[in-house]
């Protein structure tokens, strides 16, 4: 049966293959037409499919082929390192100068509240750059110099707090003896009793004060700058007393002191230059 129905259908094949052998040249282009129509969308398709294909295969090769140079990725994060790097520069900028205008203002209150120091003073403010490697010593180096009007002798204060003295006085950098410091003393006067007295540091980071006999310091008294050697203007704030007792036999009391400021926590300093004073020539 199977065998039967292969031959019927040979037989129809090469019927009309003969059939299509007699028929005229025109019936030719006609059918060979009819045929290309059918089959167009068939290669256009299968034309397009390869063309996408040859894309993703483009594509997923640059991605998976080792590049020769940085990549775009790499690039980037190098920008985005760089661009955060000039951000943290620019940040610190900001908060110097924050730091600097904090300081002018609370001196600048502090003046205001008890009036003017009777002569003209001049404000520098000044970036600490750099501390002694011994801290008994209480030394800190200033960006700020006699090309700017630093002279010897000035003070250092932070707001209203008494911080040091300029001792040592180059072009463009000074040096900067803490109060804190053994070598350093500073004219002062409690304020509650009035008394004028001498203040120095300690090894301990801790402030004494001299020669204090007339009447009892207590704990909690304030210690203020009294203006005398024209180091600081009177009223500056030195400290606060923290231990106050009368040795045995002697005649002074022992005083100690806890500085308004702890120097070690400063980054910048606000230095008081008073104006130097004209000779008057007689006439």
């Amino acid at each position: 049966m199977k065998s039967k129905r292969s031959w019927i259908l040979l037989a129809t094949l090469a019927a009309g293959s003969v059939v299509c052998a007699m028929l005229p040249e025109a019936w030719h282009s006609r059918l060979n037409g009819r045929v290309l129509s059918c089959t167009a969308p068939a290669q256009s398709g299968a034309y397009h499919m390869r063309a996408g294909m040859l894309d993703i295969t483009r594509r997923f090769g640059r991605l998976l082929r080792p590049a020769d140079g940085p990549t775009q990725l790499e690039r980037a994060r190098r920008e985005i390192r760089q661009l955060r790097e000039l951000l943290i520069a620019q940040r610190s900028l900001v908060i110097e100068k924050e730091r600097k205008i904090a300081g002018l203002t609370a001196f600048e209150r502090f003046a205001g509240e008890h009036g003017p120091f009777g002569e003209k003073i001049g404000i520098i403010p000044a970036r600490i750059i750099g501390r002694d490697a011994t801290p008994a010593d209480g030394i800190v180096f200033i960006d700020k110099g006699s090309a700017h009007g630093v002279r010897s002798g000035a003070g250092a204060v932070w707001g209203h707090a008494a911080v040091g003295v300029v001792t040592v006085v180059n072009e463009r950098a000074s040096y900067v003896h803490l109060i804190t410091s053994p070598a350093r003393k500073v004219p002062a006067y409690i304020q509650r009793t009035g008394e004028s007295t001498i203040v120095s540091g300690h090894t301990t980071h801790a402030l004494q004060m001299h020669h204090v006999f007339r009447e009892r310091v207590k704990p909690g008294d304030i210690c203020l700058t009294s203006g005398l050697l024209s180091i600081f203007p009177r009223g500056i704030i030195i400290g606060e007393v923290t231990k106050a007792w009368q040795p045995p036999g002697s005649l002074f009391q022992k005083i100690e002191i806890r500085p308004q400021i702890n120097p070690s926590d400063l980054q910048t300093v606000i230095i008081l230059v008073r104006e130097k004073k004209k000779s008057l020539q007689g006439s």
